[in-house]
This record gives structure tokens, C-alpha cells and sequence, in this order.
């Protein structure tokens, strides 16, 4: 039965019209409240009120995208934000525990890149895409009260400060994705009096019920259980409106909810319709099913897979798009159901296998703007890509890795030239390249490792033994040598020479012509990195006693100084850390523990100490700092300071986790007045937590002078850092969300994030006006410093 309530149209509220702004970059009320038709961007799930997922009018951007920015968000939001006028309007949830949640909603302007507010909206939601409209966003599936997890409600923002305009109630489990049309929003209540479903209408201006119908009485589904329902969104176009309940497809009339037509399939439904051109299109099963708009009458059905699942059609420019879940992506006229091209991607362009698409479910879908179509992939090593398809060919046209730490990822979104992911907790946007990259250089290979001074810079590719000689300036490739292995170990520089070193031999190359000028074999395979200083290169080899051997090389010819092993001296079993310079020394921790000091010229024992396996160990002229890790509650320290003759001179425990948890000293480098450490957690198994922490610390005593925490409450992302670089007033350091941080040295704040592909692999290397670092993925990157 409908229930019609009159609807009431209200006046604008003249004081919300003269309201300020929160937060920098937006406009006031009066220019963000524009009409209805004038809206672009992303204003609702799937662009529009067809559900067609095409950004009609919209520029996509440039096959060399890249990442610009990203800004964060406690926690992770499945669905995208909706994004007008330059502002992203995010739905996402901070977590204290299982049932005590807190949901907002934030307004983050996109030139800025900064939070313009945040409000607190709800104890839990769906994290559906809002809904923009004029002067408002729109909630569907939020939460309050009490009633945690009944997801139920829908609430009106206003746009320039977030306050609350109105809230509707009901007394359902939880709703659909809503979706706009006519001053209205349509969407499904699930779980009304026990498994029913009902279909609603709101005014927009103070979300009273237009009207509301119930849904046909619930189906067993598969396990003989009696089920809710999806929350797919509805579609609507020429005053119908088309819902998906169960096993059917429903059309009614947006003017009082009355029954236009109806479709039992007769199969489980769990994406929503899409409309266009006087059809309605669904993926039903392994099918795409038209109908006729007006009377549900079958037009077409296409079957396009023999696995199960099909994707939300996109419907753009006469064309459905759908792929499944195993790399297949199919072009069908809208009209007839022809097929127009079919792609099936069995690898990855840079050679890894394809695994099942990004996410299953009724929001992963693929995206069409001009000539372009963007879908997200995951392949078999868990990392999501971007791909990039020619609309008329389904040729690739670009492959981007999408981010880390993402439990959930979102569709692409594109708008005003720009393509925006969420994922891992972050908003990140995709574009042309930023003005502070000075320039890139892609190795095709995981593993880059950029060494600079002002003259040449060398970049190692790891995975495939490559060396590359590349213009500091411009980044351009000057020569390259191919090594036998996997480059492991280097590079490291002296005098015009490179030292690099794969498994089993150490090459000299000269540093201006990339040309070989000898190599070392030892007996046993290599072990260590390779340190330089003084026209002498050591390298250790691996196997424990008596076969572990420190080298001493000459740089010039690669013939052997002297060597320091097991077999003479028992005890060194194996390398852990180093080898460093320290001055008359060269220094190294064994796999017990043991810390040598080995004298350069001739290869004698200054000193060694007994300790822990270290994790990291710096020296210079003066002082060695070694760093280690606490063992659960055991309090030994893990960050110790000797003179360089040995003779301890202070010694630190750094400990920021619960006491179920070990602290261990990841990355030291010294200055003349400070001490920078980065410093992690894992638990009692060995499990990276992640929680890092950066510290500065007196030289003299190890006094904490200041740190800085990469996670400052429990509802941050973990943030891992990598290996540190100091210059001038500046720290660099890499983090396991692909990007470069850039603090002050002397206060610890965070004052820019570069955006990387991939983890650093490399401690950065500053020159006078770039700082550079490589990536697990294969990259260098060189950013401007003072950017």
C-alpha cells in the first residue's frame, strides 16, 4: 500500500545564505550553492541519477598521471567522496572498539589540500557517497543514539560549515546507496518488521517522506534463510524510478510510488540498475539484461562470462562496459547488444599475472570519461593498479599502482581534470605531475637505488642487474651496465667509480661512461653492502665459521688488501649490520651480536664488544652508535654510543609500545650536534606494527630532545619510516605509504610529503637543489628541496 505525505516546499534560510567559511580555500554559502543542473564533478554514487558511472563532460586526465597529494582521514572509507566545486565531501568512521565508533563527515578543499571542517554526524554508518545538492550534502545510512550498526537514518549538512539541517529516522536494519533526482532522494530500506524491504522518497529541503512502499515479502536465499536484500542504489530517469530487491527489478513513480512494472529474474540481484536512452541495463548472474524503460519489456540479454559475477554496467556514448572478476572486460552496443569488443588481460604490462579485480561487489565498477576507461586490478602480489583502456578498443593505455595499506579502495573518480581514489585512510588525487618533481626515471624493475653528487648520478635496478648512469639535472639516461645477478649490495662511490655487487661478484664501474673497470669473485657468496673510503672497498661474504670473510679491496684494481675471517679470528659468524667507516675503522655487528672494529690499513682487531644483533649502526670520525631492539619486557637498552676506540659513552632504551611489544632502532645518522633516529614496534612474534616513531637526541648524553609520532592517536594510519637522511635543517625519510617526509631538524614537525610509487628502498640522497629516492616498484624520483 502507498503512503503519500504532502510534501512542503520550504524557503531558504536566510541566515545559512550569509555564512562564513571553516577552513581556507572555499567560497562562502552563496557561491557554493548553484543549481541542481549546474553541478559537476562528482556529486552522487555513479555520477548521476541513471547510476551510469560516465563523467559526461568531464576531462580525463593525461596518460602520465600521477600522484599530486593525498590528505588523510582517520580511518578508511569504501566509498568515494563526493567532490563539487573543488571540495571533497568524505564520509568516514573513527574506532575505539568493536562497538563504540563515531562517524563524520569532512569538507576538504582540494587546492589546498586542507580539512575546511569536520563534523561529527553519527556512532556508526555505511560510508555511502553523499549526495550534493545546492546548499547541502546529503547522508544516507548514518547511524545515532544508541543504535549502533542499525544504519537507518538520513541527515542534510549544510555545505559551508557542516551544521545539521535536518535527519530522518526510521525503522529499518539499515538503508541502500541513496540517489537524487526532482528535489528528491530514492533509496531501500532493508530489514523492515524483520526482512521486509520498503522504498522511499524524501524532500530534500527537510527530509519528510514524500511517500513510502513495501517491498514484496522477502526470499530464502541460498542457505534456506530469508534474506534483506542488497543495498544497491536506485536508478531514476523520466519520473520512474527502478529499484533491485532480492530477486527482482521494480519500476515505480517517482510522483507517489505507485507500481510502473515489474521483473522477477528469479536470481540473486546485487548491483544496481543503470538507464539510458529509454532502457534499463542489469548484470544478472553471468548476463547484461536490457529492458524497455516503460513497460520492463526484454530487449536484449547478452551472456558475457563463464564465471560468476559481472560487474555494475557503465553506459557512455551507446556503449555498456562490464568485466568480470577474472580480467575481462567487455564492450556491448546499447542498443542491440552486439558485442563491439571483448579484452581478456592475462599479465600485468610489467609481467606479473593478474589476479580477480580490485573489489567484488556491486561498487566496483568500471569508470568512463572522454575516450578513457579506468578500472582498478589487483594482481597476485596483493598490490591494486589503475589501468587506463582506450574506450573504443580496449587497448591499455597506462598502468599506475594504486595505494598501500588499502583495506578498502574506492572506485576512480573523475573531475575537473583530475582522478581522485580513496584507499588506507587517505583522499589522493591523480594528475599531471606536481610542480615540486624535479623529474622521474623508470627502471621497469623493482628495486631503485639512486646514489648523487653534482656531476653523475647512478640509479640501481635490482631486480633485473642493471646500472644506470642518468643526468642529475634532467634525469635523462647517459649509459647503462648489465650486471650478471640481481644488484643486492651498493652502489657506493669513490673517485669516479661506482661499486655495486649482485650474489656473487662486486663490480667497479666507471661513474662518467658506465664502463667496467674490474670485477671480485670471492669463494663465498656476498653478504654485506659495500662501503668506500680512502681508495679502499670492503664487502663481507656470507656462511658462518669459518667461511664469513671481511674484504678489503683496492679501489683501483679490485685486487685484495688483506681480509679479516672466521678462520682467524673465531667468534665472527655471519654479518648483521655494516660494514661502516668509522674513523682508522671499518665496523660490523655479526649475526651474535658482536660488534669489531677492524683496523682499515691493516686488517688487525682494533676492538669488539659483545652485544645484541644490531638492526642499524652508524659511525664517523669519533663516535659508532649501534641500535638494536628491545625483546618484549626484557628493559635492555636499544641504542648504544661509543667512542670510536670502543669505551661506551651512553646508552638509551627507546620504547614507545605495550609492554607485549618489542622497539627497535631501524635507521641512524649523526650530525655535529644531534642524533636523528627512526624507531619502530612488533609484537612478541615478529610482526610489523608499524608504529614509528622519529626522534632527535643530544650527541653528548642521548638525551630525547624532541620526537615526532607518525601515528598520534589510535584512530591514525600506521605509518612506517625507512632510512634517514639529514641536510642543513632538514630530515628525509621514506615511509611504507609511498611517500617522502620532510621534517624540520629542529623542532620535528612535518612540513612537506612527497608522493612516491611504491616504498623507499634507500636512504635519500640530497644534492643542492633535489633530494632523491628509489622505490621497491622500480623508480627514482627526484623532488626540489626547497618545494
Amino acid at each position: 500500500m502507498t503512503e503519500l505525505n504532502r510534501r512542503t516546499t520550504l524557503q531558504a534560510l536566510g541566515a545559512l545564505l550569509g555564512a562564513g567559511v571553516t577552513g581556507a580555500g572555499l567560497s562562502t554559502l552563496s557561491d557554493v550553492a548553484a543549481a541542481e543542473t549546474a553541478i559537476s564533478g562528482y556529486p552522487m554514487y555513479a555520477y548521476d541519477s541513471q547510476n551510469t558511472w560516465h563523467a559526461a563532460g568531464e576531462a580525463a586526465p593525461d596518460t602520465d598521471a600521477m600522484v599530486r597529494w593525498s590528505v588523510d582521514t582517520p580511518e578508511a572509507a569504501p566509498y568515494a567522496p563526493a567532490i563539487v566545486d573543488g571540495v571533497a565531501y568524505v564520509v568516514h568512521e573513527v574506532t575505539t572498539s568493536h562497538t563504540d565508533r563515531t562517524l563524520y563527515l569532512s569538507a576538504i578543499d582540494l587546492a589546498s589540500q586542507s580539512t575546511a571542517w569536520s563534523k561529527e554526524i553519527g556512532n556508526s554508518g555505511s560510508k555511502y557517497t553523499p549526495i550534493v545538492h545546492e546548499d547541502r550534502v546529503i547522508v544516507v545510512g548514518v547511524a545515532s543514539g544508541e543504535q549502533v550498526f542499525i544504519e537507518n537514518e538520513v541527515a542534510a549538512f549544510s555545505r559551508s560549515d557542516g551544521a545539521e539541517l535536518w535527519r530522518y529516522e526510521s525503522d529499518a536494519k539499515y538503508s541502500s546507496v541513496g540517489t537524487l533526482a526532482d528535489g528528491q532522494v530514492f533509496f531501500k530500506l532493508i530489514g523492515v518488521d524483520g526482512h521486509r524491504s520498503a522504498f522511499v522518497a524524501l524532500d530534500t529541503e527537510d527530509g519528510s517522506e514524500t511517500w513510502r512502499v513495501a517491498g514484496p515479502s522477502p526470499r530464502e536465499n541460498e542457505h534456506g534463510n530469508l534474506s534483506d536484500g542488497e543495498p544497491d542504489a536506485p536508478a531514476v530517469t523520466d519520473g520512474t524510478v527502478y529499484f533491485t530487491d532480492q530477486q527482482r527489478i521494480l519500476a515505480i513513480s517517482t510522483d507517489d510510488g505507485s507500481e510502473v512494472w515489474r521483473d522477477d529474474r528469479g536470481t540473486p540481484l546485487s548491483v544496481s540498475p543503470v538507464v539510458g536512452d529509454g532502457l534499463v541495463y542489469l548484470t544478472v548472474g553471468r548476463r547484461v539484461v536490457a529492458y524497455d524503460s516503460a513497460d520492463g519489456t526484454p530487449i536484449w540479454a547478452r551472456d558475457v562470462t563463464n564465471h560468476r559475477g559481472v560487474s555494475q554496467p557503465t553506459v557512455a556514448n551507446g556503449t555498456v562496459y562490464v568485466r568480470d572478476g577474472y580480467n575481462t572486460f567487455w564492450a556491448i552496443d546499447a542498443a542491440t547488444g552486439e558485442y563491439r569488443w571483448e579484452r581478456q588481460y592475462d599479465t600485468h604490462p610489467g609481467g606479473d599475472t593478474w589476479d580477480q579485480m580490485a573489489i567484488s561487489g556491486f561498487y566496483s565498477t568500471i569508470v568512463a570519461a572522454d575516450s578513457k576507461l579506468f578500472a582498478l586490478a589487483q594482481l597476485n602480489n596483493g598490490e591494486y593498479h589503475l589501468f587506463t583502456f582506450d574506450t573504443e578498443t580496449g587497448d591499455v593505455l597506462n598502468v599506475l599502482p594504486a595505494r598501500p595499506n588499502s583495506t578498502y579502495i574506492s572506485n576512480p573518480i573523475v573531475a575537473d581534470g583530475r582522478l581522485y581514489l580513496t584507499g588506507g585512510g587517505s583522499v589522493y588525487e591523480f594528475g599531471a605531475p606536481p610542480e615540486s618533481l624535479a623529474w622521474r626515471f623508470d627502471t621497469k624493475a623493482a628495486h631503485a637505488s639512486p646514489l648523487a653528487d653534482s656531476t653523475q648520478l647512478t640509479v640501481t635496478a635490482d631486480a633485473d642487474g642493471r646500472l644506470y648512469g642518468l643526468d642529475p639535472e634532467t634525469g635523462e639516461q647517459e649509459w647503462e651496465f648489465i650486471a650478471q645477478g640481481s644488484l643486492q649490495f651498493g652502489p657506493a662511490s669513490e673517485q669516479g667509480t661506482v661499486f655495486v655487487a649482485d650474489r656473487d661478484v662486486l663490480y667497479a664501474v666507471d661513474r662518467a661512461t658506465g664502463v667496467e673497470q674490474w670485477r671480485f669473485s670471492p669463494e663465498r657468496p656476498l653478504d654485506t653492502d659495500v662501503a668506500v673510503a680512502d681508495g679502499t672497498v670492503f664487502v663481507g661474504t656470507k656462511y658462518r665459521h669459518p667461511w664469513s670473510k671481511l674484504y678489503a679491496l683496492d679501489a683501483a684494481d679490485g685486487s685484495v688488501k688483506w681480509d679479516f675471517s672466521g678462520k682467524t679470528c673465531p667468534g665472527l659468524e655471519g654479518f648483521a649490520a655494516g660494514p661502516v667507516i668509522g674513523g682508522p675503522f671499518v665496523i660490523f655487528n655479526d649475526t651474535n651480536g658482536r660488534l669489531w672494529a677492524v683496523e682499515r690499513q691493516t686488517g688487525t682487531l682494533g676492538w669488539s664488544e659483545r652485544g645484541p644483533r644490531l638492526e642499524s649502526l652508524e659511525a664517523d670520525d669519533t663516535t659508532v652508535l649501534a641500535g638494536s631492539q628491545t625483546q618484549n619486557e626484557d628493559p635492555r637498552t636499544n641504542l648504544v654510543a661509543y667512542d670510536i676506540d670502543g669505551i661506551e659513552r651512553w646508552s638509551k632504551t627507546l620504547s614507545h609500545g605495550r609492554e607485549d611489544e618489542n622497539t627497535y632502532v631501524d635507521s641512524i645518522v649523526s650530525t655535529d650536534n644531534a642524533v636523528f633516529v627512526t624507531a619502530g614496534n612488533d609484537d612478541a612474534i615478529g610482526n610489523d606494527i608499524d608504529n614509528h616513531r622519529l626522534y632527535r637526541l643530544s650527541p653528548t648524553d642521548g638525551a630525547v630532545e624532541w620526537e615526532h609520532n607518525t601515528r598520534p592517536s589510535p584512530h591514525s594510519n600506521h605509518v612506517g619510516l625507512g632510512e634517514l637522511a639529514v641536510a642543513g635543517d632538514s630530515i628525509y625519510v621514506g615511509t611504507d605509504e609511498w611517500r617522502l617526509h620532510k621534517y624540520d631538524a629542529n623542532s620535528g614537525e612535518l612540513l612537506t610529503r612527497y608522493e612516491l610509487e611504491g616504498d623507499a628502498v634507500s636512504a635519500p640522497t640530497v644534492t643542492d637543489g633535489t633530494v632523491l629516492v628509489g622505490t621497491d616498484l622500480g623508480t627514482a624520483f627526484a623532488f626540489m628541496r626547497d618545494s
